[in-house]
């Protein structure tokens, strides 16, 4: 018997995922990361988020919010992909 509580339990068997759930991460990663497709706009309203969130948010509708933050992430898949292929 084991002294976790059902929370320690079910939060080791997440910590620990098994070769078969890394291998589909990955291939996930690698999928959006294939999304990837540099845009000088977009790289200029992240940098604009980065330095002048205020002068961002005047600019920024819901739909130039929700595709930044796809472009963003699809943007860092593709850099951990590059630096893992490296």
């Amino acid at each position: 018997m084991t002294d976790r509580t059902p929370a320690q339990t079910i939060h080791a068997g997440y910590a620990t995922p098994g070769p078969e759930a890394v291998q589909r991460m990955d291939r996930r990663r690698r999928d959006l990361a294939a999304t990837y497709r540099p845009d000088e706009r977009l790289d200029a309203l992240l940098a604009l988020r980065a330095a002048d969130p205020a002068a961002y948010a005047r600019i920024a509708d819901p739909t130039t919010t929700i595709g930044l933050g796809s472009y963003a992430v699809a943007k860092a898949a593709h850099e951990e992909v590059q630096r893992d292929d490296s």
